[in-house]
């Protein structure tokens, strides 16, 4: 009996490393670039505000940024085929070290806005070779644990890298340091080593117009989503500093939204599994639309109660598009989800280009606007603006669930918090195998 629970044990130990081992060096990798590039992104906002940029300005400068991204999502296979993903994941990451650094020597707004875009096309390329080197190291059976693995690594790290304003002069060239060597520290663990180059198997996308005909809550929600996450790690810090926070608290609260988007994950992902989902996205939307009112209403009063006002805000807001995917997944073939889970990642990244940048011309027009309209949207206006973006989205999708009959809970496919990063994680979806076993 000893014998048969050590040899079982033996096994499971075995099984744990063959799953875990292949996956350390680009999780490592994965880990330090994101708490650089997650550094960065709230520096820039907040030496925007320091440097009395306009709100048009940082709002550009998160729309230059997912401009890029989204471009280098779709763009950057090519260059991987070409030369490795080992010389590719290299290239890429010394650009963007180098780019960080430049932030730091030119300090002009126009200046970053188009380092921004170059950073922005470089770090979608430093996930493209992250994801498609665990789809490689992973078997269909295991890959939604080495989803988990990612996701955890990517959410850690970027509220990680939140606290790092707290530990330098945000008006020296020290951030920018920090941040330009934990980019060159995540080349390493990848340059060190060996694996056979990834073959890239090109998924065709379907066009956003036939995917809003086949699931139009899943398209809305996809690009309401981008425009709320694009304003909100581009402009949230910029909030801050204009209600009186200081660059301590704006490091804890940043890192705080970002900790409860990916703790809230499981247990909304749970709740869709239990209910028809677009009922689901109807309350999510409610409750993101009242998290802002809390926000609005504590900003400048009880400290306590607004940092768990941004912590529930946070869940609410980075759960819409993974719920959006599953959604779209009842109503598609298993063939087609590759396809249908990247079509949905362009929505959203349409969303995070243009939903700052509507913002930010909204900012700019504003002294057309009522004296007292301008005095109650400052600086408030960013919750204004997304609580009506969430109440529109659930208002359309309760108006659908209305019109159109529910999903029955038995043909519902299962919720998968799926990170917002590029179309080829959409292959570690674990519904694509399961697709093919039921056939």
């Amino acid at each position: 009996m000893f014998k048969k629970f050590h040899l079982l044990r033996k096994l499971k130990k075995s099984e744990f490393l063959q799953l875990v081992l292949p996956t350390v060096s680009p999780l490592v990798s994965l880990g330090a670039i994101s708490i650089g590039t997650g550094f960065l992104m709230t520096l820039l906002t907040v030496r925007m505000e320091m440097m009395g940029a306009s709100t048009f300005e940082i709002a550009l400068l998160s729309t230059t940024y997912y401009g890029g991204f989204v471009l280098g999502s779709f763009r950057s296979e090519p260059f991987l085929v070409r030369v490795g993903h080992i010389r590719a994941y290299a290239v890429f990451g010394a650009i963007t070290a180098i780019v960080a650094m430049l932030h730091g020597l030119f300090l002009n707004p126009w200046s970053w806005i188009v380092l921004r875009f170059i950073g922005g096309y470089c770090l979608a390329g430093l996930y493209i070779v992250i994801e498609s080197w665990l789809l490689i190291k992973s078997a269909p059976s295991t890959r939604g644990r080495i989803l988990s693995f990612y996701m955890i690594s990517l959410y850690a790290s970027q509220s990680l890298g939140q606290l790092f304003l707290r530990l330098s002069d945000m008006e020296t060239l020290m951030p920018f340091c920090i941040i330009t060597i934990f980019c060159s520290l995540s080349i390493i663990p990848l340059s060190m080593t060996k694996v056979k180059s990834p073959i890239f198997e090109k998924t065709s996308l379907l066009t956003i117009g036939t995917m809003f005909k086949i699931s139009p809550s899943s398209v809305l929600g996809s690009l309401v989503s981008g425009m709320i996450l694009g304003s909100l790690y581009g402009l949230f810090p910029s909030f801050l500093h204009d209600v009186g926070s200081n660059v301590d608290q704006i490091a804890i609260l940043m890192s705080i939204v970002i900790f409860g988007g990916m703790l809230l994950q499981y247990p909304i992902g749970l709740m869709s599994d239990l209910f028809e989902k677009r009922s689901v996205m109807t309350v999510i939307c409610i409750l993101l639309s009242l998290s802002c009112i809390l926000i609005m209403a504590s900003a400048y009063t009880h400290q306590l109660f607004f940092t768990f006002s941004t912590f529930l805000f946070g869940g609410f807001a980075f759960v819409l598009y993974p719920l959006s995917i599953t959604f779209a997944c009842d109503t598609v073939k298993p063939d087609d989800i590759v396809a249908t889970t990247g079509t949905l990642f362009l929505a959203y990244g349409i969303g995070a280009t243009v939903g700052p940048f509507l913002y930010g011309v909204g900012a700019r027009l504003a002294p057309y606007f009522p004296e007292a309209l301008v005095r109650f949207m400052s600086p408030i206006g960013l919750f204004v603006y997304i609580g009506l973006l969430s109440a529109a989205l659930g208002i359309f999708i309760f108006w659908r669930r209305a019109m159109l009959p529910a999903v029955s809970a038995d043909d519902q496919a299962n919720f998968v918090a799926m990170p917002r990063s590029t179309p080829v994680v959409s292959e570690f979806d674990p519904r694509i195998e399961e697709g093919l076993e039921k056939e």
